[in-house]
This record gives C-alpha cells, structure tokens and sequence, in this order.
C-alpha cells in the first residue's frame, strides 16, 4: 500500500509563524535572514531596496516567533519611512522595515492610501 506523506510546509503562505534574527517591529517589512531555525523560517527587518517576505504583525524580541501576512493582492497596514508616502506611489522598503516610494529597490506594492512620516499606509502586496 502506497504510503502518503504532507508535502505542505505552509498552506497558501498567506500567514506563516516565523522565527525573528533580530528585533523586529509590528507593521514593518521582514526579510528572510537565515535557514531554519527551531523549524521555523528565520527573519530579520528588511533594510533599504531589500527583497521581502512579509509585514510583522507584532513586535518581538530575538528568538521569538512572530506571525508575519504575506501574499500577492493581499492589502496590509504598514509605517511610512521618511518622506511619508503618497496615494498610488510603489513602495520598497527603507533602512528600518518602513515603506517609502520605491527608487532604488524592488518594489513591493501600490499605496492604496497616503501617509506621513510614521503614519500608517495601506499598501497592496506584489507578492
């Protein structure tokens, strides 16, 4: 008899728990940091033009878990960095895990709203 193994590490990667390198603060862009820690994914606040994997929904210290949103269309409350951001503008991540318009790295979404410097934006996510 055929034996069935779970192949799904994360079902729909939407919200997945992960593992923080680092300080991390809610409402904040998170990049993966490391491999596996504890069986969880290991991240780390993403700095300037930085690829991402998610937005924290909480603040925790070093080695602790936090539950991270991610997922394309998904539309996500974040701190606006340094200059604010305006409706519509792509956005990236700036040195501390924040959104500004996006420049120099990759964008990770549309501003659905505006906001200034450490106010709340709502970004719709690219991925």
């Amino acid at each position: 008899m055929t034996q069935l193994i779970s192949v799904v590490a994360y079902d729909s990667g939407h919200d997945v728990t992960a593992r923080a390198t680092g300080a991390i603060t809610a409402g904040r862009l998170v990049t993966v940091a490391s491999t596996l820690v504890g069986g969880n994914i290991a991240v780390k606040s993403a700095t300037a033009g930085s690829p991402v994997f998610g937005v924290s929904r909480a603040t925790v210290g070093t080695g602790e878990l936090v539950p991270i949103t991610r997922g394309a269309s998904r539309i996500v409350r974040l701190i606006a960095g340094t200059g604010g951001v305006a409706f519509n503008a792509e956005v990236e991540s700036d040195a501390n895990g924040a959104v500004v318009t996006a420049t120099t790295g990759a964008a990770v979404g549309r501003a659905v709203s505006s906001a200034a410097a450490a106010g709340e934006v709502l970004v719709s996510l690219y991925a």
